[in-house]
């Protein structure tokens, strides 16, 4: 038997020490409960990490060579599916803590870490998306820092707009305090490279190359004791080709709304998502501002940081409707910055997946004849809708219902899609959602970001069903498919 992550993933659940046991079939998790014996050991690690005993460090060994095997095997699986570096990324988040036991805790926060070091989101396979990027401070001494960036590859001349809010000028002791609260011009770099290298200090640069000349002069034979010496790079510290050491940040690729299509060619769409326009004009101006010296940087400051401007953008592309904005009191930081980017990747993705769900039942392989018996009350006005935007996709129902499906669509035909749909939802609702139906009802003169929510409300009502019949379900997606229609064509006035 092999282990994999899964393995290790179910054993997360259960309380208590997780140790590996040898069977003839192979190598398998057992999960014990804590007792008096790992209470001690767990006592006596923590009295040893204060005096470094060498005979309390003889009395460990033994205790620790479980917990050891358990972590090795689980890195040594990470790294199989993942890879060598996000492992590493995972070990470093846990060193310190892991000397008494090996525990669920921790391997859900090292998948967590490993998840991270690589970016999370579904959006990353996609050729347009948003990346927040975010190098987490760790204190007074530490800030961090946070950039934004948007790729389109689906343009004839693809695009990636880059926005990393810095303060202009020089720091010095007599300014320190005025760096903290005053407005300061403000300008952005354009690569995530010069990033990376902004993010390491010289003193840090110069430690990890003085390491790394130790580590080439040391060899196999020689006291590995010595190591302890060595400057060792973490594993998002790595040096570009040209010889200078930089800090990956972690990232969250957050989906765009529209059409889309993989990186291996496959079209996809996203109802819900971020909008690109908006977020590009945006940035855009904030550095156009910037070039005629109009933009500030404060550091102590809700927006004009590098982690407000970041919100900025978010906010720009329409964020509160998936989650609200942070609260911030007094600075944005980019740990609070990168948490709420991450909420609203879940909730769109989320809402997208709800969905891709419905979208595909109802145009999987479905009994042509029930559905348009369904729609017989706006059958031509759906007809025409995506005959008109759709032509290439879109297969009509009983199409010989009426003679000219490239006549003009008008907003009646929209209304007539829309009416008849809610008024079946109304009808086979219970009583106390009649007010939720009437939120998510659209009209075909709503503006875009109206379409969206209601869009939402729309999902989020069918999740809440728990056994919906067939004519809830088509006209949910019927209703979907309206506002999809509504949004990819601008009909806020037709």
């Amino acid at each position: 038997m092999i282990l994999k992550i899964s393995n290790f993933i179910d054993a997360s659940n259960t309380k208590g020490p997780i140790r590996v046991e040898d069977t003839e079939h192979g190598p398998i998790l057992v999960a014990q409960k804590f007792n008096l014996k790992d209470l001690f050991f767990r006592t006596l690690s923590t009295i040893n990490a204060k005096i470094n005993s060498q005979i309390l460090n003889e009395q460990l060994k033994n205790y620790r060579l479980a917990n050891q095997k358990s972590l090795l095997l689980f890195l040594k699986t990470l790294a199989s599916e993942k890879s060598a570096e996000s492992a590493f990324a995972a070990y470093e988040a846990v060193k310190n803590s892991i000397q008494h036991s090996f525990t669920g805790k921790d391997i859900k926060l090292m998948l967590n870490t490993a998840e991270r070091f690589h970016g999370i989101g579904t959006a990353k396979n996609l050729e347009r998306h948003l990346v927040f990027r975010c190098w987490g401070n760790r204190g007074i001494t530490h800030l961090g820092h946070t950039s934004i960036s948007i790729k389109n590859n689906l343009l004839q001349e693809p695009t990636h707009t880059y926005l990393s809010w810095y303060p202009g000028g020089n720091v010095t002791k007599d300014t320190e305090i005025n760096y903290l609260f005053e407005k300061r011009s403000g300008y952005s770099v354009d690569t995530y490279k010069q990033d990376k290298l902004n993010m390491i200090s010289d003193q840090t640069a110069e430690r990890l190359d003085a390491g790394q000349e130790v580590r080439n002069l040391l060899n196999s034979k020689q006291d590995q004791n010595n190591n302890k010496k060595i400057f060792f790079p973490r594993a998002n510290q790595k040096k570009d080709p040209y010889g200078y050491w930089g800090v990956s940040a972690d990232k969250v690729y957050i989906p765009l709304s529209g059409d889309n299509k993989t990186k291996d060619g496959k079209i996809s769409y996203n109802l819900f998502g971020l909008d690109e326009t908006n977020m590009s004009k945006f940035i855009c101006q904030k550095k156009a501002d910037a070039f005629r010296q109009l933009a500030n940087y404060k550091l102590i400051s809700k927006s004009e940081n590098c982690a407000g401007m970041a919100l900025n953008v978010l906010k720009a592309g329409n964020s509160e409707i998936y989650f609200p904005l942070p609260d911030v009191k007094l600075v944005a930081t980019p740990n609070n910055v990168y948490a709420y980017a991450n909420k609203v990747r879940q909730r769109i993705e989320s809402l997208n997946q709800s969905y891709n769900e419905i979208m595909k039942y109802i145009e999987s392989d479905f009994d042509l004849s029930r559905l348009t018996q369904l729609r017989r009350s706006y059958l031509k006005s759906f007809n025409k809708i995506n005959l008109i935007h759709t032509p290439k996709t879109f297969k009509p129902l009983s199409i010989s219902l009426y003679k000219h499906p490239t006549e003009n669509v008008s907003s009646e035909d929209f209304d007539a899609v829309i009416n008849a749909c809610h008024s079946y939802l109304v009808k086979s609702a219970p009583s106390n959602m009649s007010r939720v139906l009437n939120e998510l009802k659209t009209g075909a003169t709503d503006k875009k970001e109206e379409i969206i929510e209601k869009s939402i409300k729309t999902i989020d009502y069918y999740n809440s069903l728990k056994s919906p019949d067939l004519g809830t379900k088509l006209y949910i997606h019927d209703l979907l498919q309206v506002n999809k229609l509504l949004l990819n064509n601008s009909h806020s006035n037709i």
